[in-house]
């Protein structure tokens, strides 16, 4: 009963969004197909994408990524981790601004299923140090303005910039990671991907909140720029 009540919700708020299509049940049905093969959020993506629609899934300061291709992008980037050692259960940290570098990462993660930490932008060198020992990060992706903070993880934790304003030296961007990389579909994962939230840390180092064993029903707004997926 918990899991009917649970993928009910689920589906009410993927059609507040636009994610269900009435009366096109067949684009509905397919959007939930999707779903069930990559999770909820990257299933939406790669829905939208086999569909073809060629509409604008987030827009930066860069400019617009279509669906079709934020789906290619994320294909190729799954495979580029999977190439560095970044496999099916893995740790991925990112601390990022709001911009398709982000997106992208939480697509490859649910694909891949790896579980993502959220980290606080905020961080101190030091906090990110505990924080990414704690939760076993072996990969972290960030901005280049973060650069400084990431510099103080351990020498075997593999590093992406997700967006770039000045490079870094030895740090492959993830497009520049992914280059050359397939960009069809890749295979279901047997688990799909989660994100792990930290507390606010009033009492300490923020502790990861874990993914919930069940489906999430609400949604959460991210703001500056706003990617509309």
């Amino acid at each position: 009963m918990r899991q009917i009540t649970d993928s009910l919700g689920a589906l009410a708020v993927m059609h507040r969004c636009g994610l269900l299509h009435f009366p096109r049940i067949d684009r509905s049905l397919a959007t939930m197909a999707a779903a069930r093969k990559y999770g909820p959020f990257a299933g939406a993506v790669h829905a939208h994408a086999t569909r073809g629609l060629d509409a604008t899934a987030i827009s930066d300061e860069r400019g617009g990524v279509t669906y079709i291709e934020l789906d290619a992008a994320s294909n190729a980037l799954v495979r580029a981790w999977i190439s560095d050692g970044v496999t099916p259960g893995s740790i991925v940290g990112v601390m990022a601004r709001n911009h398709r570098g982000l997106v992208l990462t939480m697509v490859a993660a649910a694909k891949l299923d790896a579980r993502l930490v959220m980290m606080n932008t905020g961080f101190a060198p030091r906090q990110l140090v505990e924080v990414a020992a704690r939760e076993q990060v072996s990969a972290f992706v960030f901005d280049s303005e973060f650069a400084a903070v990431a510099a103080a993880l351990p020498a075997d934790v593999r590093r992406y910039l997700s967006w770039q304003d000045d490079p870094v030296q030895g740090i492959p961007t993830l497009d520049s990671a992914a280059a050359g990389f397939d960009r069809s579909a890749v295979p279901p994962p047997e688990n799909f991907g989660g994100f792990v939230l930290l507390t606010s840390g009033t009492t300490g180092t923020p502790k990861g909140a874990p993914p919930r064993a069940h489906v999430t029903t609400g949604l959460r707004a991210i703001r500056r720029p706003s990617p509309v997926v």
